[in-house]
């Protein structure tokens, strides 16, 4: 009878895996997205020889996010720009969805490893059977997740998460064995060698897989707790307490200290250190809330409209936030034996967002920062949805569950349906915040190039370009009016009145807030980027002013930001676009090399004007350069290819 029970569960965890795969399928057709770009789609550096393995090193290291690179993850992107000779969006979202089919299957085997601890002896096997592939089930159908399944760079958290759960699993089995038998020496070092080989793993896919070992004092903590040959051993009970709170007291003292090296980073952002921390403690009741009641209204791309918390009661929900989550944490303290599962939800959830939820100055809100951490309240919900009073048949089918799993699977339909391509996903995007810029921002650029493409094979009656142009220019003003600090949108809205509403008396002076902007903060890596698409405005005559209104907007940069190299980067841009001469182009850069004798950037530029006039004398010297500044050989494929093609 037993068999037959597990032999159904596991049946049911398998179509749950189908499903999930067939409803994922609409989605896969959808776009290239923001961090695809420069991750994926423009580096150059993906497109290896197969047979030359030091390629493969080069493009394993060529994302440059991250501390580490994210080489693991970079190396998958590789491998199919190999054997595919391009990377397709929907190959690469198939891909990822096959990892997170298989990091289902780990939910269902950590979940019931931990079903089966010391700590849940009290539940029936048949039950816990139960709890872990509803666990796994609802981790897998949750519409939370599809933001980082078909998000393609996402991949980098996906196998980061698949480490760690494979980590934790291979621990837990160890953990049970030991806890009733004991372990043998030799045990306990393949236990270590198994889990520091996963925590590499999962550390070099994306650095949140560094939490491995704090995760494990959460399992050790909450399951275990010092368990040993039958018995409680109190001195490796409160080596788990230690373990489980250093990380956070570590965290907690850089945060008081505050080190110049961490309040510097914050520099380029709109909030303070103290300012995201309050913050925080708002988004991971939000995040846990997409988890335990999944609406998709709320859900999306983009979250920059989150208010942000300048004190404990600006706004008030902040204190609010603080003390439900003490609240919360001293209820799974105090109720840890009688509901172990509480504790582990409380504790997985909490230390799964430590990377991204904390100190560091990433942006405030993403989903895929919840991918990990949901997995613990994914097995607390499933106890709850599988719970049955006394004097009820245990082995009766879980019907609650069951819609909870038909509710998740309907709404993650309507996400898949909506991402299936960039017009939808946009519109959606839009429609569920219109208090975003970022929304906005995306939805008219992409409208843009509609029009753009449509216009260029003149399929659209004149009628339709006036109303079509209107509509872009309404979601572009929108992006300004809810941030007007966006560099971005300025010059794009510049170009977009310099080009068709050049008769349009009212408009703004985009201009000069966009000089304005520049010139009041440190600039960003979005507003160089920027400022590079007005250069090629400027260089093709499509905006007024050309090499006049460029020369100020550099000399402007140059007495606000003299630090920077970028305003050597930008009238190379433009002076590259406009066709000037390549030795007044060259003499730029040089300038710039003196200022700046170690920016690559310059270096690179310079090589290819080199190569391009057959200075190979120079060519040679700025690839040395390089290389100089390049211990790791990072470039090292690049240069490859430059130097393979023979000036002409």
């Amino acid at each position: 009878m037993s068999t037959r029970r597990v032999t159904g569960v596991h049946w049911l965890l398998l179509l749950g895996i189908v499903a999930v795969c067939l409803i994922y399928s609409r989605g896969l057709d959808g776009p290239w997205l923001y961090d695809d770009m420069p991750n994926l789609v423009d580096n150059h550096q993906l497109a290896i020889q197969a047979d030359v393995v030091d390629e493969w090193r080069t493009a394993s290291f060529s994302s440059g996010a991250g501390v580490l690179r994210r080489p693991l993850s970079m190396l998958s992107f590789t491998a199919e720009h190999a054997l595919q000779g391009e990377l397709r969006p929907a190959t690469s979202k198939a891909v990822n969805l096959v990892i997170h089919s298989f990091n289902g299957l780990l939910v269902y085997l950590l979940c019931l490893q931990l079903m089966r601890s010391p700590r849940m002896q009290g539940v029936a096997v048949h039950r816990g059977e139960w709890i872990a592939a509803g666990a796994a089930l609802l981790w897998l159908v949750l519409p939370l997740h599809l933001s980082t399944v078909l998000y393609a760079v996402q991949r980098m958290a996906q196998m980061s998460t698949l480490f760690v759960l494979l980590g934790l699993y291979v621990f837990a089995r160890y953990r049970h064995a030991w806890s009733e038998q004991g372990g043998t020496p030799g045990d306990v070092l393949a236990a270590v060698l198994w889990m520091l080989l996963l925590w590499l793993g999962a550390s070099l896919s994306k650095e949140n897989g560094l939490l491995l070992p704090w995760l494990v004092a959460v399992v050790e903590f909450c399951f275990y707790r010092g368990r040993w040959r039958g018995k409680r051993i109190a001195w490796f009970n409160t080596l788990a307490w230690f373990a489980l709170l250093l990380p956070a007291i570590v965290l907690v003292l850089i945060g008081l200290v505050g080190p110049d090296w961490l309040i510097n980073r914050y520099a380029t952002r709109d909030f303070t250190l103290g300012e995201r921390m309050f913050t925080q403690a708002r988004l991971l009741w939000q995040y846990l809330g997409w988890i335990v009641w999944p609406d998709i209204a709320h859900m999306g791309l983009h979250h920059d409209a989150v208010r942000l918390s300048t004190g404990l009661l600006a706004p008030v929900t902040t204190l609010i936030s603080l003390l439900a989550w003490c609240m919360v944490i001293l209820a799974g303290l105090v109720l840890r034996n009688r509901a172990p599962l509480l504790l582990f939800a409380l504790a997985f959830y909490l230390v799964g967002h430590a990377s991204e939820s904390t100190i560091w100055p990433l942006m405030l809100a993403f989903e895929h920062r919840s991918y990990l951490p949901s997995v613990g309240v994914c097995l607390l919900l499933a106890s709850l949805l599988c719970w049955r009073p006394r004097g009820v048949s245990q082995a009766r089918f879980p019907w609650p569950l069951a819609g909870a799993l038909g509710i998740c699977l309907v709404m993650l339909n309507f996400r898949a349906a909506a991402w299936s391509n960039a017009d939808t996903l946009h519109a959606v995007d839009v429609h569920n915040h219109p208090d975003s810029s970022r929304s906005h921002y995306v939805y008219g650029n992409a409208l843009l190039r509609d029009f753009q493409a449509q216009r260029a094979e003149a399929t659209l009656e004149k009628i339709e370009r006036r109303d079509r142009l209107v509509a872009i220019r309404y979601h572009f003003g929108e992006a300004a009016r809810l941030y007007p600090e966006d560099v971005a949108v300025l010059v794009t809205l510049y170009q977009l009145d310099s080009n068709y509403f050049a008769a349009l008396n009212t408009a703004p002076d985009w201009l000069a807030r966009l000089r304005q902007e520049i010139a009041r903060r440190p600039l960003r890596p979005a507003d160089v980027g920027a400022l590079k698409s007005l250069m090629r405005c400027l260089a093709k005559e499509s905006c007024p002013g050309g090499e006049s209104l460029t020369e100020d907007i550099l000399a402007e940069l140059e007495q606000v930001h003299p630090g920077r190299a970028d305003r050597f980067i930008l009238r190379h841009l433009y002076q590259e676009q406009a066709g000037v001469e390549a030795a007044r182009r060259m003499a730029g850069l040089r300038d710039g090399l003196v200022l700046f004798p170690g920016d690559q950037r310059l270096q690179y530029r310079l090589l290819r004007e080199a190569a391009f006039v057959g200075n190979a004398g120079l060519a040679y010297e700025m690839g040395r350069q390089i290389m100089r500044g390049d211990p790791h050989r990072w470039q090292q494929s690049t240069l490859r290819k430059i130097y393979h093609v023979a000036p002409q």
